[in-house]
C-alpha cells in the first residue's frame, strides 16, 4: 500500500516537473486563446505580383433562405508542370490561373486593407464553427509574403470578396457552381416608404378592382412624392408595371448587397423624430428569400443613402408624367 502511494506521488511530482519545463500540449481549453502574432510582420507589402495563395474561411450563404454556413479553401499553386493552377478544395473546380485573377485578388487585398494583418496569430478555442479559425496566406514574387490566421468572421466583407473573385473568375471559365443562383438575385417585390431631406415617398404595389384595371393589369405600382411640412405632391399616382421593372430594381439592389444585408433588421431610435426621417424597405426574392429593413435611426438611413437615391430616381423616371392625384 505504502509503495503505491509512493509511486502515485513520484508519478505526480514527474507530471509537474514536465509542465514547469515546457512539456505541456500546444492545444488551449475551450475558450483559451493562442496568440502567436508576429510584431516584426510589415504592414506594407511592396510587390503586387502574387505567385501563391490560399485561404480558407467560413460564409453564411446571404443568398439563400436559409442563410446555411459554407466553408470554402481557395488555392492557387503550381501542379506537378509547374503550371500555376486555381482550385476550390470543398467544391473540386480547378483551372490554370491567369493575371485576370491574380490582379483581382491583389485588389481585394488592397480594397480591405488586408497588410495591415500580417503576422497576426490570434485564435479563441471552444467557439462556434462559424468563428473557428481561418486562414489567409499570399506570396510574391518579391519573396514577400501576407498572411494571417484569425477567428473566422461569416460575414466579413473581406471574405465574401475573396469568394466573390473565385467565384465570378471560376464561371468565366465555364464552371459557375459557386456563382449567386439568378433566382437569388431576381427581385419579385419591393415596398419602399422613406422620409428625408423634408420629402416623403412612397413606392409599392396596389390592387384593384377589375374594373380599375390599367391594360388589363389589376396589380399595378402605386408611387408617391410629396413635402413632409404640407404635404403637397410632386408627383403620385398608379401605373402598369413595366415590364423590365424587377429587373431594372434588381440590378440597383445588386450593386448594394452587403449594406443591405449589414441594415437586414428592424432598428428604433430615440433620438430623432419619425415625421423627420424614417424608412420601411420591404424585399421578396425569386428564391423566398425576404430582406426587411425598418428604420429612424439617422446613422442608419445615412449609411443606405446610396441605394435610397439610386431607387428614388427610377421610380421618379417613371412617375415624371403622372399627375398627382
Amino acid at each position: 500500500m505504502k509503495k503505491g502511494i509512493l509511486l502515485s506521488v513520484c508519478t505526480l511530482s514527474l507530471g509537474l516537473a514536465a509542465g514547469i519545463l515546457g512539456c505541456t500540449h500546444e492545444e488551449p481549453v475551450s475558450g483559451g486563446t493562442t496568440d502567436k502574432t508576429n510584431p516584426k510582420a510589415p504592414s506594407v507589402i511592396e510587390s503586387k505580383e502574387i505567385t501563391s495563395f490560399s485561404s480558407s474561411f467560413r460564409l453564411y450563404d446571404i443568398w439563400s433562405v436559409e442563410h446555411e454556413l459554407i466553408e470554402y479553401r481557395f488555392e492557387i499553386a503550381p501542379d506537378e508542370n509547374n503550371v500555376l493552377m486555381a482550385s476550390e478544395e470543398e467544391s473540386g473546380i480547378r483551372f490554370p490561373a491567369d493575371d485576370a485573377l491574380l490582379s483581382s485578388l491583389q485588389q481585394v487585398i488592397d480594397d480591405q486593407h488586408l497588410a495591415s494583418r500580417n503576422g497576426v496569430y490570434r485564435v479563441t478555442a471552444g467557439l462556434p464553427p462559424e468563428f473557428q479559425q481561418c486562414t489567409f496566406k499570399t506570396g510574391y514574387a518579391s519573396g514577400e509574403t501576407l498572411s494571417f490566421t484569425v477567428n473566422n468572421e461569416p460575414e466579413s466583407a473581406w471574405g465574401r470578396a475573396v469568394k466573390d473573385v473565385f467565384a465570378d473568375w471560376f464561371a468565366l471559365q465555364g464552371d459557375d457552381s459557386l456563382a449567386v443562383p439568378k433566382e437569388a438575385k431576381q427581385v419579385t417585390e419591393l415596398k419602399f416608404k422613406l422620409i428625408l431631406d423634408g420629402y416623403s415617398y412612397r413606392f409599392q404595389p396596389y390592387k384593384v378592382k377589375d374594373l380599375d384595371a390599367i391594360d388589363g393589369q389589376t396589380l399595378l405600382l402605386l408611387g408617391s412624392a410629396s413635402k413632409s411640412e404640407d404635404g403637397s405632391q410632386l408627383y403620385g399616382g398608379t401605373i402598369p408595371y413595366p415590364s423590365d421593372y424587377f429587373d431594372r430594381i434588381s440590378e440597383i439592389l445588386l450593386r448594394y448587397t452587403n449594406m443591405l444585408n449589414a441594415s437586414n433588421a428592424t432598428y428604433t431610435s430615440e433620438t430623432i423624430d419619425p415625421k423627420i426621417k424614417s424608412l420601411e424597405l420591404y424585399i421578396t426574392y425569386e428564391n423566398g428569400r425576404r430582406l426587411n429593413i425598418r428604420t429612424d435611426g439617422p446613422r442608419r438611413i445615412e449609411a443606405l443613402r446610396p441605394v435610397l437615391n439610386e431607387l428614388i430616381e427610377y421610380h421618379q423616371s417613371l412617375f415624371d408624367s403622372v399627375q398627382p392625384n
